[in-house]
């Protein structure tokens, strides 16, 4: 964490990440990953194996056609995440 505090949910438990800690996020294990400061927290993100810069620049091409409102849509993410094993919760 590079400022502010991040909220990492997994495994039925809430933990928070302050300034100056890091998490470990074993790949495949679902995880929530939620602002807990204003403002937002700065996170410097490691990835192994590589491939999620793929997965994100294939987002900003998508440009505002995964967006509702302004706000990212898992719904409409879903379709793109799904080819990098990504899943996103989708609220009813």
């Amino acid at each position: 964490m590079l400022d502010g505090r991040l909220e990492i949910e997994f495994d039925d438990h809430k933990h928070h990440a302050p300034k100056g800690t890091f998490a470990l996020l074993p790949r495949g294990v679902p995880h929530a990953l939620r602002s807990a400061s204003d403002p937002p927290p700065r996170v410097l993100q490691i990835s192994s194996p590589g491939g999620w810069e793929l997965y994100v620049e294939d987002l900003i091409e998508a440009g505002p056609t995964v967006l509702t409102d302004g706000r990212l849509d898992p719904v409409k993410i879903n379709p793109i995440a799904a080819k990098y094993h990504v899943a996103y919760e989708e609220q009813r």
